[in-house]
């Protein structure tokens, strides 16, 4: 006696035309693995097509609109076995088409120099020296060099961080540098 086996489905988001084949690939690509005779697959993914089609005619779901099926069904005895009570259909209707979207004003991808302003740490000074390329310091001021970055650091008052770059850089660049410190100020 084969032992009995449950399983999820679902087949991700699909534009609703195109929901019986996405059914039967995905059914067919999950249960080739146990050993499921691949014709046994089709016959029940063209069981759940049917099912399908009517529901979306009655429930008004577009060809264009996009759906999400959920279902559970168990394997025993090389059968697939559909759990109609667990079928779920999420369904997501065009609102609207919006175009002439105009550009940003500056470009994430404009080069600026990033300035922000620190309170003192002494982890961060320490993570500035090792990104270093050139350190020198007078007094309780240190003026800390790297590639695409300068900052210049009071001992017990603050740290100001001059950044060359895109903003998305300065922002990778930052949680480098701090750590996910700044949230937590």
């Amino acid at each position: 006696m084969s032992e009995e086996q449950t399983k999820q489905f679902s087949s991700g988001f699909v534009i609703a035309a195109g929901y019986a084949n996405k059914i039967r690939r995905t059914l067919l690509a999950q249960t080739r693995p146990l050993g499921i005779d691949p014709k046994e697959a089709v016959r029940v993914s063209a069981l759940i097509n049917q099912h399908l089609f009517n529901v979306f005619r009655e429930k008004g779901i577009d060809k264009l609109d996009v759906v999400r099926v959920r279902f559970v069904y168990r394997i025993k005895d090389n059968k697939i076995d559909v759990d109609w009570d667990s079928l779920t259909i999420e369904h997501y209707k065009k609102h609207a088409v919006i175009e002439n979207i105009p550009p940003p004003e500056h470009g994430l991808e404009d080069v600026i120099e990033n300035v922000r302003e620190i309170p003192w740490d002494e982890d961060v000074l320490k993570m500035l020296k090792a990104e270093s390329e050139e350190i020198d310091k007078e007094d309780n001021k240190w003026i800390i060099k790297g590639k695409n970055w300068i900052a210049e650091a009071i001992e017990g008052e603050k740290i100001t961080l001059k950044y060359t770059g895109t903003l998305g850089e300065f922002g990778d660049w930052l949680r480098k540098i701090l750590g996910w410190k700044e949230g937590k100020e």
